[in-house]
């Protein structure tokens, strides 16, 4: 059987919450795979209403957690249409933060997994984020493409609109790995996502979808991801965390010269290696113990992914940012 963890996040309880930061954002308002859209409160509306025969939404159990829920859309077949939409109330303004965990599922013969449609009548403007098979991420205004090379994992999409001006970031690096000026035209306001083209087949895992109209936050900026959907995750740990079904937790993240490596007793005496977004190898150690360190001091600025695995063992990847400010 196939060894796997999610190393990232504790298990999410409420179905919508609200968290405040005073001086910062107002709140987050947040949705996530415990329930479906249409069933959630607020509710998500269906939109663009006329899918496939095959089409399939439904709550699943995280195979990663036991006690977590995913909400899987699959929409495998490109004729037909279904969205969820949100109006997401606002009134005159023309910023607003959605930080969405999504991930996609492995033989899918989709093209995309997921797409994110915003939309701001205030501004007038719109852009839509295009998360698909092939690693891309794309911004449909302006016409913006990069690539990821593992879009299929679960990464942290935040998308950040500022009037015309739409960024895109990535598991909370500050980098933007997109940004640009839209000029689509529109006349509505709210986003949704799901599958809205007759030309596209998309099939993806959704564990939470947050957004916050009160402004544009680059990560670091605004309230923190509540802490029961990232705790331990970028940001700091006074501890080792309790997370006794994951295999594997690195803390803190992001690292400044050095982090903890925790892992259960069957990763120990198996070999680690650190690997640049370039794919080159960086460090290599021993995973010793159920906490070992491991030396960061020397990488350059930027997002790592950590393998570990030996022999026969099924390898384990974790991705983590290295932060040079602070050697």
């Amino acid at each position: 059987m196939k060894k796997s963890a999610v190393i990232l996040f504790s298990v999410l309880t409420a179905l919508f919450l609200t968290v405040s930061n005073p001086g910062k954002s107002q709140a987050w308002t947040g949705y996530n795979g415990n329930e479906l859209p249409t069933e959630a409160v607020p509710p998500f509306t269906a939109g663009d209403n006329s899918p496939d025969a095959g089409f399939v939404a439904e709550v699943i159990s995280d195979p990663d957690s036991a006690a977590n829920k995913l909400f899987k859309y699959d929409h495998s077949v490109i004729e037909g249409k279904q969205t969820y939409k949100m109006d997401w109330g606002i009134q005159g303004g023309t910023t607003a933060t959605i930080i969405a965990r999504i991930r996609g599922i492995e033989g899918s013969s989709s093209l995309r997994i997921a797409e994110i449609d915003v939309r701001n009548v205030n501004s007038g403007v719109g852009s839509k984020l295009q998360i698909g098979y092939d690693d891309s991420v794309r911004l449909e205004s302006p016409a913006l493409v990069s690539y990821l090379g593992n879009a299929k994992e679960w990464h942290i999409y935040r998308f950040v609109m500022n009037g015309a001006d739409f960024t895109l970031y990535i598991d909370e690096n500050p980098t933007p790995v997109l940004s640009g000026t839209s000029t689509k035209s529109r006349t509505d306001n709210w986003f949704k996502f799901g599958d809205q083209s007759a030309s596209y087949s998309h099939t993806g895992l959704f564990d939470y979808i947050l957004w916050d109209i009160s402004g544009s936050y680059a990560p670091g900026q605004g309230a923190a991801i509540p802490d029961t959907l990232s705790k331990h995750y970028f940001g700091e740990a006074s501890s080792i965390p309790d997370h006794a079904s994951e295999t594997i937790i690195l803390y803190p993240n992001p690292s400044s010269g050095e982090f903890t490596l925790i892992s259960q007793a069957e990763w120990i005496n198996s070999e680690y290696t650190i690997v640049n977004s370039a794919g080159q190898i960086v460090r290599q150690g021993m995973v010793t113990g159920k906490a070992t360190v491991v030396n960061s001091r020397g990488l350059s600025d930027g997002v790592y992914t950590l393998i570990v695995g030996t022999g026969n063992k099924t390898m384990h990847r974790e991705r983590f940012i290295h932060k040079v400010s602070a050697d």
